[in-house]
């Protein structure tokens, strides 16, 4: 269970997208953990981490790719 502060923080993103698929793999139990300015993912084959600022409209999608690289899957609804 992700710490109620990491959330809040994740929370506070721009892109609403970034904000669900994080939130999601904080729920399913991944370890991670925060930067001074985003949040590193530790998968079962790797790491990835994406900063809370994005300002890129392909964020969400890069971030999902990334995850799959890294041993995370995720439903296609988040």
């Amino acid at each position: 269970m992700p710490d109620t502060k990491d959330v809040r923080r994740i929370r506070r993103s721009r892109d609403r997208e970034v904000i669900a698929l994080l939130l999601a793999v904080l729920h399913a139990g991944h370890r991670y953990k925060m930067t001074k300015s985003g949040i590193i993912i530790y998968g079962p084959e790797g790491i990835c981490g994406t900063h809370f600022s994005v300002s890129d409209h392909r964020a969400a999608k890069n971030l999902r790719s990334d995850l799959r690289r890294c041993g995370i899957t995720l439903p296609k609804g988040k």
